[in-house]
């Protein structure tokens, strides 16, 4: 598999987003290496290409600048388990500022049983930010572990509102 990769600063914070022909396919946690991408990818030849991520780069840039509450890029989700897949289409229904817990997700997902698989198949989403796993918060109200850190999940949230200074 070939992902076409591009590296780009927000504030003091380095991210790495890749991509396929068919479309995004991941989005790094902020000052990690590219060899974050080993994570959910195994067998792959990267390729950098600025071209191919410029509008992922922009709405990404928009987004964490709280200019942008959606993203509205091509997605390719071909790397996970249809599972997986279905899960990480129902995150991108989590509206920006709203926050579910794991329970209401599986719901959403209609998987209602199967709590456990949907908190395993959103700690392995490899496009952070575009869908958002960090509006996934634990059934007591804390809010949980990230990839990228709770410390940035804490910040996504406040910024989108869903959590107060």
């Amino acid at each position: 598999m070939k992902l076409y990769y591009s590296k780009f600063q927000v504030k003091d914070a380095t991210y790495y987003v890749a991509s396929t022909k068919k479309g995004l396919a991941f989005v790094g946690s902020p000052n990690q290496t590219l060899k974050e991408v080993n994570q959910f990818y195994q067998a792959i030849e990267l390729i950098e290409d600025e071209k191919s991520n410029i509008e992922a780069v922009r709405q990404i840039k928009e987004y964490l600048g709280n200019r942008r509450q959606g993203f509205n890029l091509a997605i390719d989700l071909s790397n996970g388990t249809q599972f997986q897949q279905k899960i990480w289409k129902t995150l991108t229904k989590i509206t920006y500022g709203r926050g579910v817990n794991y329970t209401e997700l599986a719901e959403l997902a209609e998987t209602p049983k199967a709590i456990r698989a949907v908190a395993s198949a959103v700690a392995h989403n490899p496009i952070l930010l575009v869908i958002p796993c960090h509006r996934v918060i634990r059934k007591d109200g804390k809010i949980g572990n990230y990839r990228a850190g709770v410390e940035l999940k804490e910040k996504l949230l406040k910024m989108e509102g869903f959590l107060k200074d």
